[in-house]
């Protein structure tokens, strides 16, 4: 500021004479001119805020008398910004929180909390309960996993690192405060404890805030090398899948278009209808009737049941009936359930019939299989099934169980 230091003096004849007990005098001069100063102005200065201070920013520092003016060159106060604009100064800006309050920014506000919401509203529309939980879980997992990563990093594990880092660095930074303490003490100056800790508590937290910045840095580095190494398990997954799915199509258009004689169902198969051709030989030509009947649940047990049925009418020349939909007639459903064993088939014929013997034998190598007499009547059979020329026939009745699957 161009202020002047000079002694006080009186102009007596011309003469100027200075009092040497009167103390020098510090007065104001114009800026531009070489008078004393007839006005005075302040300068505002804009203050850089921190981060966390951005809502109560700007702010101003003020400059007292920084311009001085006479009459004829006079001055007025001015205000600088950050980004270099220089204005006459009026009044102070308001804040960023004070303009939210007014009604341009209240409608600013309500406008962006309706955007909020209505991106929030689509993104929850977007991940069920479920997903969110699972995506909530998955990230709890990586960030787990990549923290042992960093502590594997470092050498240690997590109780390590808390106790030979963090509380290692806090008694270290205490042993020197009470060793400072002691210091003193032992010189006899003057020595408060707490004001040692006081004036020793920013070395601590640089020590703390050091050891923070370390730790988040390598575990951004092992977060990082987490989620590649994800990337990595995952894609090497999905070719395996690929390449899987690619010979499972590869296969099943085989399958469709050709019989695979190495699959199990084709050497069941072959079985099955070697043990009907026995069985049509050991009949020597004598009439048959198959019965086959499956509960309405049997799954795979009705599945074999009609896989019988089609192929044994082929080689065995018996009148094949069956398996019926048991959930469209009452009876047929309690026909094929009463006397039901699960996982097997109950296999239904005449005492003494060397044919059906043998058949039981054969069809047991192949399925679970039980032996039964009990046979409806001959008065009954005419409503099971309807023959030329009915009387003379040898007749088998497969009931077949839940869940009935082939030995092997």
């Amino acid at each position: 500021m161009p202020y002047r230091v000079q002694e006080p003096y009186i102009i007596v004849n011309g003469q100027r004479l200075t009092s040497p007990t009167e103390p020098p005098q510090r007065l104001p001069w114009c800026d531009q001119c070489n008078t004393l100063a007839a006005n005075l102005a302040n300068l505002y200065t804009e203050l850089s805020p921190k981060w966390w201070e951005w809502f109560s920013f700007p702010k101003f520092s003020c400059e007292e008398n920084a311009f001085m003016g006479c009459a004829a060159h006079p001055v007025e106060p001015e205000i600088r910004f950050l980004d270099g604009r220089v204005e006459r100064f009026i009044n102070l800006p308001p804040t960023r929180w004070e303009r939210m309050k007014e009604p341009e920014g209240l409608i600013v506000a309500a406008v962006l909390a309706v955007i909020f919401a209505i991106v929030v509203d689509r993104l929850s529309g977007l991940f069920s309960p479920l997903q969110s939980h699972a995506m909530i879980s998955h990230l709890v997992n990586l960030l787990i996993r990549s923290w042992n990563a960093t502590t594997a990093g470092y050498g240690t594990t997590t109780l390590g690192f808390i106790l030979w880092v963090v509380l290692f660095t806090v008694l270290l930074w205490f042993a020197g405060v009470f060793g400072t303490w002691i210091t003193l003490r032992r010189k006899k100056l003057p020595a408060s404890f707490k004001e040692i800790v006081r004036n020793s508590l920013m070395s601590g937290v640089f020590s703390v805030l050091c050891i923070v910045v370390i730790a988040v840095i390598s575990y951004s580095v092992f977060f990082v090398r987490t989620i590649y190494q994800d990337h990595q398990t995952l894609a090497n997954r999905v070719a395996t899948l690929e390449q899987t799915n690619a010979d499972v199509k590869k296969e099943l258009e085989l399958r469709k278009r050709s019989i695979v004689t190495g699959d199990p169902v084709f050497v069941h198969t072959i079985y099955l209808l070697q043990a009907f051709n026995m069985y049509r030989h050991a009949l020597n030509g004598k009439r048959c009737v198959l019965m086959i009947t499956a509960p309405a649940d049997g799954k795979e047990g009705g599945a074999i049941g009609s896989m019988v049925a089609q192929f044994s009418n082929s080689v065995s020349g018996c009148f094949t009936f069956g398996p019926m939909d048991a959930n469209a007639d009452p009876d047929v459903e309690k026909r094929a359930e009463e006397g039901m064993v699960p996982d097997k088939i109950v296999f239904h014929a005449d005492r003494g019939n060397p044919a059906a013997e043998q058949l039981f034998m054969n069809l047991g190598n192949l399925i679970q299989s039980k032996r039964s007499y009990d046979m409806p009547p001959a008065s009954a059979r005419a409503h099971l099934y309807s023959i030329p020329n009915p009387g003379d026939e040898e007749v088998i009745w497969l009931q077949f169980g839940s869940n009935v699957k082939w030995n092997n």
